[in-house]
């Protein structure tokens, strides 16, 4: 605050604010901070629209977020949160197929994320791809064994493929994450 306080045009000094406020969880001043910033043309690596990204996703402003997304992968188009972000947006605003290919340039990229195998399960499941969809929810499983909706997932791709007795087996499991 003090480094805004003698020079507010400190487009760094915003940032840092920024950076600050978004670490303690202040989502909403930590926008203000790093639109500020943005606006005082200080650009840095990506991270800031990383985090802008995410800021607009909870806000459910998917468009906004699937911008900043696109403003940190033009910084580094190696950027694998980048894609999850970008990814993520696109899924909930219902743009699946350009989801896809966002969500899986992120797992090439070696982004480990639950929410991001089980995205594309769910893409691969509508598009009846449940080979695909089956490999997907595995991995998953394998990073997070809290979450009903990957089981109930689960449920369904092996109901689809014939496996009902295996089914009904993670359909329970699901009901019981519930009522914990």
């Amino acid at each position: 605050n003090k480094a805004i306080i003698n020079n507010s045009k400190d487009g760094f000094a915003h940032y840092r604010k920024g950076i600050a406020l978004y670490n303690m969880k202040d989502y909403i001043n930590a926008k203000k901070s790093f639109l500020q910033a943005e606006k005082l043309n200080y650009i840095h690596s990506g991270n800031m629209f990383e985090k802008l990204s995410f800021i607009f996703t909870i806000e459910n402003n998917y468009k906004q977020a699937i911008n900043y997304a696109n403003k940190a992968i033009i910084l580094n188009s190696q950027n694998a949160y980048a894609y999850y972000q970008k990814g993520y947006a696109l899924f909930y605003s219902q743009k699946f197929l350009k989801s896809k290919e966002s969500l899986i340039k992120a797992d090439k990229l070696g982004y480990l994320n639950y929410n991001l195998f089980s995205m594309l399960s769910y893409i691969f499941y509508i598009e009846n791809n449940f080979k695909k969809a089956h490999s997907y929810i595995n991995k998953a499983l394998l990073l997070c064994k809290d979450d009903s909706t990957i089981y109930y997932l689960k449920a369904g791709i092996l109901a689809s493929i014939g496996k009902e007795k295996e089914a009904v087996n993670y359909y329970q499991k699901a009901l019981t994450l519930e009522e914990n």
